[in-house]
């Protein structure tokens, strides 16, 4: 039994690796078939949904995401957490895209939104394919520099 929770925790963040892309590459696809099947969302509703969503429900999973980081790594643990975080919501937006515009190329105007009740908090532009996978080319560069050095500490 010693063999198999050091070997655990020895792979942790091999398997949060994987398990996080996967999470999110799933999250992209799912989102992008509720907004195409229900086109008549408003703007509010797209806000509203949103901060429920993003703000509420995930945080709970990314609390102990980011827990069990830190547990196992300390301070490399939260650079972990945090890279992870920001290449899932590369990958999460690359394949809400390709489901819901048809590429992972394709132009999508406006920008994100949040907020509740219909009141504006702040948006940011959309970026581009191109920004985005350069975006996820270095990140996933920087975690997996971050994850080698947790493994070899």
């Amino acid at each position: 039994m010693y063999n198999v929770m050091r070997f655990i925790l020895l792979w942790l963040p091999v398997i949060y690796f994987v398990c996080r892309k996967l999470y999110y590459f799933g999250e992209g696809a799912t989102e992008g078939y509720t907004w195409l099947i229900s086109r008549s969302h408003t703007k509010e509703f797209s806000r509203t949904y949103h901060f429920w969503r993003e703000c509420v429900e995930n945080m709970g999973a990314r609390l102990i995401c980011l827990a069990i980081c830190v547990m196992r790594a300390g301070w490399m643990g939260l650079a972990m957490f945090f890279a992870g975080e920001a290449t899932g919501i590369v990958i999460y937006e690359l394949k809400y895209r390709d489901v819901k515009l048809g590429s992972w190329r394709a132009y999508k105007a406006g920008s994100y939104e949040l907020g509740l009740n219909g009141k504006t908090w702040f948006s940011i532009p959309y970026p581009q394919w191109k920004a985005l996978l350069m975006a996820l080319v270095i990140l996933l560069i920087i975690e997996i520099m971050i994850m080698r050095s947790v493994l070899n500490a």
